[in-house]
């Protein structure tokens, strides 16, 4: 043996992992009582330790919840809408005027005058978030389209449009009889 060999001091316990198996640092934090409970309980039911549950607990508040997923998939522009919406809708139902008169109301169905109020500043408030959201779309002379392209772009904007209208008076209850032929052979002719 060299000399330098006895310089370097020998680790001491297992080698090393490699550092994708290695786990991050240590975090310490405190919690309630019946919130480590309840992470026990969760880990003692998924087979994990208590770190392990916490760590998945942890890493799937990073993800998207399945529905928001479904609702949105992955459009942001759709996601911000939607929370813009709610949020019109809740401060609208909660409205109370300057003389402290509560005009808001959350029952929208209602034939009592706040209903009306409500009614009123909602379908306000979804026209405006609706065209700062969905700016019309611009005509084929400003895409510059060729003729035959203008055409198919016209026509294609025209069936979005019936489509989309029909989509929402189906689903609202408007088109009665369509709704019965698509519940009676499951097709639809888009």
């Amino acid at each position: 043996m060299s000399a330098t060999e006895h310089t370097q001091p020998r680790r001491m316990g297992r080698p090393p992992k490699a550092a994708e198996d290695r786990k991050s640092a240590t975090m310490r934090f405190r919690t309630r009582e019946g919130l480590r409970e309840q992470l026990e309980a969760a880990a003692e039911a998924s087979g994990r330790s208590p770190s392990e549950e916490a760590e998945v607990r942890l890493q799937n508040s990073f993800k998207p919840d399945p529905l928001q997923r479904l609702a949105f998939g992955d459009g942001e522009d759709a996601k911000k809408f939607i929370i813009k919406l709610i949020s019109a809708i809740q401060i609208i139902q909660g409205y109370e005027n300057p003389k402290g008169c509560q005009l808001g109301s959350m029952n929208w169905s209602s034939t009592d005058y706040k209903s009306h109020f409500t009614r009123t500043a909602i379908r306000a408030a979804v026209r405006v978030l609706v065209n700062d959201a969905l700016p019309a779309p611009v005509s084929a002379e400003e895409a510059g389209l060729s003729p035959e392209d203008a055409k198919i772009y016209t026509d294609t904007i025209n069936h979005m449009h019936d489509f989309g209208t029909e989509y929402a008076m189906l689903i609202t209850g408007q088109l009665p009889r369509l709704a019965a032929a698509l519940n009676a052979d499951g097709s639809s002719e888009h």
